[in-house]
């Protein structure tokens, strides 16, 4: 009985092999390119490998995800979205980004009108509007998820 991988197979080649290991040494590769390019730029330089170690460490996962998302033949994968871009989830992340974007326009202007009139806390005040902005986009998408609209 051949089983299947939680994680697909990979997108070239000629046998079917699992994309998980290729992922972990790929990623395992391009997080320590990374920490010895970091680490170059260090002005001790005296214990370098120890920076191109932790930094390598943090980016481990990130790069290991990267590299699967790379080598995964999508049509291997249990459950994977034949066509995502034209998924009902796209459909509703797509509408309420697209509100959330006017409502961004329109509170930037009001911050820029209010420092204009009233001084320098403009940082504060866009990180708000970015903020309200993201949760403008969660309800949203979550509204259209409840309607269940296309």
């Amino acid at each position: 009985m051949d089983k299947k991988p939680a994680f697909g197979y990979l997108a070239f080649g000629v046998q079917r092999r699992p994309a998980a290991p290729v992922a972990v040494v790929g990623g395992l590769v391009l997080a320590a390119i990374f920490g010895i390019v970091v680490a170059q730029f260090r002005e001790d330089y005296s214990q370098w490998w120890q920076t191109a170690l932790i930094y390598g460490l943090c980016v481990f996962p990130i790069f290991c995800v990267l590299t699967w998302v790379i080598v995964v033949d999508r049509s291997s994968l249990t459950g994977a979205v034949r066509d995502p871009e034209n998924s009902v989830e796209a459909t509703w992340l797509t509408r309420a980004a697209a509100h959330s974007f006017f409502l961004v326009m329109g509170g930037l202007g009001l911050v820029v009108t209010g420092f204009v009139i009233f001084g320098p806390p403009i940082v504060a005040a866009v990180l708000v509007c970015v903020c309200v902005a993201m949760m403008i986009s969660l309800v949203g998408f979550y509204l259209w998820e409840v309607r269940g609209e296309r």
